[in-house]
């Protein structure tokens, strides 16, 4: 998936196993970054971008599967109740519900697909902190680069005072005699 990419934008191997799964536990630690190491932070942003949209598409995969899974579950659980009678029970449709419902497959299943449907809600949440870290990062580019051209007029305007300065001295030494 990766070779086509070119090499700056592929995710670090710090993140990505060598079995190909991508470790949650490094793209929360590289999300923080100083300032001391910010080229890094800026080479390291579309890598990390990367494994954390790829991490999600696999927690969305997962809670797909588990949302089918449970579907699956209680369709089974409700047939079952549905032909379980011994004939003299009358089933109603509350009772298949409530069948489905304390059923212990169907409890497991809704349990996995809720825990899958958190985990694809945090994967969104961690695919958005990376998009704002990405911000920082250009804020930060652009207040270091405005930061830098102030400094740098400042200099300038303060060399150009100096040859001011220095040519009026010169001025003056030169028409010592006039009036000024």
């Amino acid at each position: 998936m990766t070779k086509n990419l070119p090499k700056r934008i592929i995710p670090e191997r710090a993140v990505v196993a060598s079995d190909g799964v991508i470790k949650l536990e490094q793209l929360l630690v590289d999300i923080d970054f100083s300032d001391e190491n910010l080229v890094e932070a800026i080479m390291k942003q579309p890598g990390l971008l990367l494994a954390a949209s790829r991490w999600r598409v696999d927690r969305l995969r997962r809670r797909i599967t588990a949302e089918s899974n449970w579907t699956q579950v209680q369709t089974t659980a409700a047939i079952r109740a549905r032909s379980g009678g011994d004939g003299e029970t009358k089933i109603t449709e509350k009772y298949i519900e409530e069948c489905v419902r304390v059923d212990p497959v169907v409890i497991e299943a809704r349990r996995l697909y809720d825990e899958a449907r958190a985990t694809e809600e945090f994967a969104k949440l961690l695919i958005d902190a990376y998009q704002m870290r990405g911000s920082m990062l250009k804020a930060l580019v652009q207040l270091f680069g405005a930061e830098a051209a102030t400094e740098s007029g400042l200099i300038r305007a303060e060399m150009e005072r100096m040859g001011v300065g220095q040519l009026r001295d010169k001025l003056r030494k030169r028409f010592t005699g006039t009036k000024q």
